[in-house]
């Protein structure tokens, strides 16, 4: 990716692996712990020394066996029975768990990767807890190697925000474009907490299906962004979900998606006001092919006189008129509409590194 700087060898991992996590974003040297799992186990469990009594990050069999089956946690928001994907998840091949201990504030980010390299499935089941008044950055990237056929990634996560905590989760996929992938979420966040999902897909992957659910109390938030980039003949469909259950919750809907040659997206946004809420939803899109399909499927579900809901979707083609003006400034045509392809794709994303926005940009 463009912007990153030298590419970072990471301790525990080949070159080749080590550039494959480089890619999606991670470096880990950079943050206050990291976990990566390569096919069908762990390969790196790393903890900041900085940051020993502040959070502790490790596999999610581990912590099975350190907290009894983690019964306040585990399935807790999503059923194993909630579709074929869970129950394939239902015994995983590891996940992480990550608990931010109850006041403290992580300056650094956590980093995770998890990579298809030789193995054809892997099973994941992740759970991430910010006890009451920390706050957490993690960095997530998920990726395949070009040369692997007809992968599967199946990732279960559950993603807990106590009382006036916080998290700000940010996923770069980096399939390729034989996999499927089904990432699985939910997330519960209690009075006066904040949840940030930024979601970045800028590569072709065959089949990418996500649904993420967030559960909102009184006085907090839950915020989606997602930047996509449909390529090839992949598919994305993507459709997050905000319950706001307590007065004063807050939820937001954003994504930003491009189109070129066969790809298709969907993006499916969906806010219950269920008290005195605030909700919005918003999908713009540029469709640079006749080929290429792109529907927005946004809805609002009013159930309190109090709530105010609303949404937002434009989609479209590049305007000729923009396109004009750059190339009488000296520009040809492809530049142009990279340049502008650049410019819609700059949005609002908090907690990305920099290098990733000028990643974005570069596109």
């Amino acid at each position: 990716m463009k912007g990153r700087g030298k590419n970072r060898v990471i301790p525990g991992l080949t070159d080749e692996l080590s550039l494959m996590a480089n890619k999606c974003g991670i470096g880990a040297a950079r943050g206050s712990g990291s976990y990566i799992f390569v096919d069908n186990k762990k390969v790196v469990e790393k903890l900041n020394e900085k940051y020993k009594g502040a959070v502790e990050i490790m596999d999610i069999k581990d912590a099975l066996k350190k907290y009894k089956g983690l019964k306040e946690y585990y399935w807790k928001l999503i059923s194993p029975d909630k579709n074929e994907f869970t129950k394939m998840a239902a015994k995983p091949d590891g996940g992480y768990f990550i608990r931010v201990f109850k006041g403290h504030c992580l300056e650094l980010p956590l980093e995770s990767c998890i990579i298809l390299h030789k193995g054809r499935q892997q099973f994941l089941h992740n759970i991430v807890i910010a006890e009451e008044g920390s706050s957490v950055n993690i960095m997530s990237g998920c990726t395949a190697h070009d040369s692997l056929k007809d992968g599967l990634h199946v990732g279960v996560s559950e993603f807990y925000v106590e009382k006036n905590a916080s998290i700000n989760f940010t996923m770069v996929h980096n399939w390729n474009e034989t996999t499927t992938v089904r990432p699985i979420t939910a997330v519960r966040v209690k009075e006066g907490g904040t949840y940030i999902n930024n979601y970045l897909c800028m590569k072709s992957a065959k089949d990418i299906k996500t649904a993420p659910h967030a559960y909102c109390s009184k006085n907090s938030k839950a915020i989606f962004n997602s930047v996509l980039y449909g390529k090839k003949n992949s598919l994305i469909d993507i459709g997050e979900e905000i319950e706001l259950n307590g007065n004063g919750s807050v939820g937001e809907i954003n994504s930003r998606a491009i189109l070129e040659a066969d790809s298709r997206i969907i993006t499916r946004g969906k806010i219950i006001g269920s008290a005195k809420a605030k909700g919005h939803i918003e999908c713009r899109g540029i469709v640079l092919s006749d080929k290429a399909e792109l529907r927005s499927i946004p809805e609002i579900d009013a159930r309190n006189s109090g709530v105010d809901l609303s949404h937002e979707a434009a989609i479209g083609k590049i305007a000729e008129k923009e396109l004009l003006y750059l190339m009488s400034r000296g520009l040809d045509k492809e530049k142009a509409t990279s340049l502008i392809v650049s410019g819609f794709l700059k949005v609002p994303l908090p907690g990305v590194p920099e290098w990733v926005r000028r990643e974005i940009g570069g596109k």
